[in-house]
């Protein structure tokens, strides 16, 4: 197996995680909950009234200051003092510190002890309010997994981890910052001596200050495999440095375009492994077309990565992805099709004149007469039987406005006649079948000449019925009015 790497970005990775591990990784409330206490309040922590385990609902919504501390589920094995749980696990429990909440330490589930059987699982921070210190979905002296952290508008002024374990493996935790900041590093997992695998870390939004990675461990382990690093926005930043993730996941959000950057790194983005498998998603409403570019990853201080695939394929798109001295990129080789503009061209009666009548594909209604988009160079032929009578261009229409036609003609050509009137425009047309519409013509007086007066050529709308109903019931319509 090729060697993984097992040092940190930035030298002060090192120091933080030693001050953790003597600061707060073995720390504990100095005063404890009376047995069966009520939600655990105490002068300088708060824990989950039902102990270790099965705290669903813990919430922090007031201000404290100081060392005090918040956990959804605290268990000790070893040192067990009065009110306390001495099980060794903590587990699925759930703490929230509320946007008008704040602690210096936030934690999921915190287990101390010693042996195999020390555990935190399944255990959940949410952060919407302030952390002064660290945060951790879950904190063990033994193996942390599936624990999750979710930072919605909060702010962490430490350090941040799904997952700590002090003396076993930290996998399948996952973080996930949609909004709001981190002044420390972000660890997907870490551990003193185990592996750090299958964590994931989500990047939907806000600011990391430090680094983010993946996982972190000493004595050269895996800290690497099957950590995935996913990122749903576009302008989001890490101030430090991004490494050991071996998946790396993007979705280009709705307001996606050309030369937009999603993750925008401050010093180095590395990536170890001998291939990094890359993904990219088109969110719903995301557009691009053939050509554009977009910097998925660009790092000030250097990019490292071998991308596993140089075609990637999303639905109607397809992306080629190359890398340079400080980008990750991806360009679009294949875009979906954009929809043609369908003109349907109807004929209808409005305060005694002909209207001519242009419907957008996927239009559903017309309000007076006036389009919902601009057209340009807007060709008419009016036909009678197959003979041409008139034609014309109108140079452009703008969104919201109609145009008047005259066609111009002999008045026996004009007179209970019907006249057919074939529209198209610049732009391309799905259905130009449908841009035809006849109606029984009558002549109405113009300056040099008899012509028929179609007035309010629009982009949207549904035809007007009106003309079709005189024309069943053999009624002539003076438009003289």
């Amino acid at each position: 197996m090729e060697p993984f790497s097992s040092t940190p970005p930035r030298r002060t990775l090192l120091r933080t995680c030693t001050l953790a591990a003597l600061t707060c990784l073995l720390a504990a409330p100095a005063v404890w909950a009376d047995s069966g206490g009520d939600d655990g309040l105490l002068a300088d922590a708060y824990i989950g009234k039902n102990g270790g385990s099965g705290n669903t609902a813990v919430v922090i919504d007031t201000l404290h200051t100081g060392s005090y501390s918040a956990y959804g589920g605290y268990s000790s094995k070893d040192f067990t003092p009065p009110g306390i749980d001495p099980s060794g696990s903590a587990n699925n429990n759930t703490l929230t510190i509320e946007s008008n909440g704040q602690v210096a330490h936030a934690t999921g589930g915190r287990a101390l002890g010693m042996g195999s059987s020390i555990e935190t699982n399944d255990n959940t921070l949410i952060i919407k309010g302030t952390v002064t210190a660290f945060a951790f979905g879950g904190n063990s002296d033994g193996s942390a997994a599936r624990n999750s952290v979710i930072i919605e508008g909060g702010s962490v002024t430490g350090d941040v981890y799904g997952g700590y374990a002090w003396d076993g493996s930290a996998t399948h935790n996952t973080i996930t910052l949609n909004s709001g900041s981190v002044t420390g590093d972000v660890y997907g997992g870490e551990t003193s001596g185990h592996s750090v695998t299958h964590n994931t870390i989500t990047l939907n939004g806000g600011s990391v200050t430090g680094s983010v990675l993946g996982g972190y461990v000493g004595w050269g382990l895996d800290c690497v495999t099957g950590n995935t690093l996913n990122v749903g926005a576009k302008g989001v930043t890490v101030g430090a440095d991004v490494t050991n993730f071996d998946t790396l996941n993007f979705t280009l959000p709705a307001d996606i375009a050309a030369g937009d950057t999603l993750l925008d790194v401050g010093g180095m983005a590395t990536f170890p492994a001998a291939s990094t498998s890359v993904s990219i998603t088109m969110a719903d409403g995301a557009t691009l077309e053939v050509g554009d570019t977009i910097n998925l990853i660009t790092a000030a201080g250097g990019l490292t990565v071998t991308p596993k695939e140089a075609t990637i394929s999303d639905g109607d798109y397809e992306f080629e992805v190359s890398t340079d001295a400080d980008n990750l990129i991806a360009k679009v080789t294949k875009a979906k099709a954009k929809a043609k503009p369908d003109l349907q061209m109807h004929l209808g009666m409005e305060d005694g004149k002909f209207v001519f009548k242009a419907q957008r594909q996927g239009s559903a209604t017309i309000t007076n007469a006036s389009s919902d988009a601009p057209a340009s160079n807007v060709t008419w032929v009016a036909t009678k039987g197959g003979r041409v009578l008139d034609s014309g261009t109108i140079a452009s229409i703008a969104a919201g406005a109609s145009a008047d036609i005259v066609i111009r003609a002999e008045d026996a050509d004009l007179n209970d006649s019907t006249v057919c009137v074939r529209a198209t425009a610049a732009e391309d047309d799905a259905n130009p079948a449908d841009n035809e519409a006849c109606g029984m013509a009558v002549s109405v007086p113009t300056t040099g000449g008899l012509g028929l007066l179609l007035s309010g050529l629009a982009l949207a709308g549904a035809a007007a019925p009106a003309l079709r109903r005189r024309e069943k019931q053999g009624k002539k319509v003076d438009t003289r009015q």
